[in-house]
């Protein structure tokens, strides 16, 4: 890990990020909503909006947009075959990692499209992040949790020192809630670099402004969203009326993303972490028709993902529960996760528990053996399967690039964060 390599390629490709305006993102949660959030404003601005994000649902693409659309195949083909000359000629030296690629793919993408702004998400953390080696308008850390300790640190503080990296002198920083010691770590790093920090509560949006995205917490997403835009109103103009509107009709998939199929409401969230369940477990609760506390739950996780906190968490709203393995070699065996809610009831009165071998055989099973709505949960490898099985969509081939990425760093760095 480290940016020495990704500047060398970058350079190799006549630093593109240095034609380009961005908008840098970091957080262990929150990130793709604030990101859809600020799209969709600048979208509505009339601006020439790039979007980096990661990870992909269904299609490789997705990671990559332009004015709301996906990369199209045959330019990310022309992207891999560039990149793949450009290695090929360059003997002796260290090649990219799989995420690094498609960094590098988005800067030339996005230069080469004239983007008047790019909304630009880390990968994972953000000191070291390959996104880092930008100089962006504005910095944005939307909210710190545990998450991918192994990489991170394992505290709260030193997951806040990496995600702090993102800082850059003189550049305002926009935050989230923040338990007390991230706030520490993020204000001293700030006051290094003598970077304003905006920081933005549950109440800072307008009242009269309901964001498209469901739950509370979607609130603070979309005020740090209008906070960035008021910010940069001098070099990224936007009318507040307007901005409204975008934030009231920001969509974004997977995340509390509700359909009908086959005569049933299923509902889709990626959470994947303590944080993220807590947030889903308080949305449900809100939100009719998943406040009737007898769903169906399709639940699939990684093995390092917070899956017990999850499973303790969310079973209490199921009346059936229908694990399944993750597409992925890091996939929990659903018969360990049945092992473990047998330790959480150990009497009648629990759940009932179903193990499926796959995200479609969950599906099936819970359309056939349940009539309450249904809720697909703890992995963006299970919500992307069930996504592209509801749409339709043959999704195997690109969503295995998640997990090939992920394998090809499958180990966390020897150091620890300076």
């Amino acid at each position: 890990m480290g940016l020495a390599r990704m500047l060398e390629w970058a350079e190799r490709l006549g630093n593109p990020q240095n034609n380009l305006r961005f908008i840098h993102v970091a957080g262990t949660n929150g990130k793709g909503s604030v990101c859809a959030y600020l799209e969709k404003i600048y979208l509505q601005a009339g601006l020439r909006v790039g979007c980096f994000t990661s990870p992909h649902l269904c299609s490789l693409g997705e990671r990559m947009r332009i004015m709301g659309l996906s990369m199209p195949r045959a330019e990310l083909i022309e992207q891999v075959e560039h990149l793949r000359i450009l290695f090929s000629a360059s003997q002796g030296s260290a090649l990219p990692s799989f995420f690094e690629c498609l960094t590098l793919m988005a800067l030339r993408y996005f230069e080469a499209q004239k983007c008047d702004v790019v909304i630009w998400e880390t990968g994972l953390g953000g000191r070291l992040d390959a996104t880092n080696i930008v100089t962006p308008l504005c910095s944005i850390i939307t909210q710190i949790g545990l998450d991918h300790q192994a990489w991170l640190g394992n505290s709260i503080a030193k997951i806040a020192e990496e995600k702090a990296g993102i800082i850059k002198p003189s550049i305002p920083v926009v935050i989230g809630p923040m338990p007390t010691g991230a706030l520490r770590v993020i204000g001293k790093k700030a006051q290094a670099m003598r970077s304003q920090i905006h920081s933005v509560t549950p109440t800072g949006l307008d009242r009269g402004i309901t964001p498209g995205l469901l739950g509370a917490h979607q609130r603070t997403n979309a005020g740090i969203a209008l906070k960035v835009t008021e910010i940069l109103a001098g070099s990224l103009p936007y009318d507040l009326s307007d901005a409204g509107f975008a934030i009231q009709n920001t969509q974004l998939a997977g995340r509390f993303e509700e359909f009908e199929w086959r005569g049933r409401k299923i509902l889709l969230d990626v959470a994947h972490n303590e944080d993220a369940f807590q947030t889903l477990h308080a949305t449900l609760l809100e939100t009719s028709p998943w406040n009737i506390g007898h769903l169906s739950l399709v639940f699939a996780s990684l093995d390092d993902k917070d899956w017990m906190g999850g499973l303790r968490k969310l079973s209490p709203l199921a009346e059936r529960i229908f694990l399944t393995r993750a597409l992925s070699d890091r996939a929990v065996e659903p018969t360990e996760m049945a092992s473990y809610l047998t330790k959480l009831y150990p009497t009648a009165g629990g759940p009932q528990v179903i193990c499926c071998e796959s995200p479609g055989e969950a599906l099936e099973r819970a359309i056939e053996e349940s009539t309450q709505p249904i809720l697909a949960t703890g992995s963006f490898y299970l919500v992307g399967a069930a996504r592209a099985i509801i749409l339709g969509e043959d999704h195997q081939e690109e969503v295995s690039l998640n997990e090939w990425g992920a394998s090809l760093s499958s180990s966390p760095p020897t150091h620890r964060p300076s």
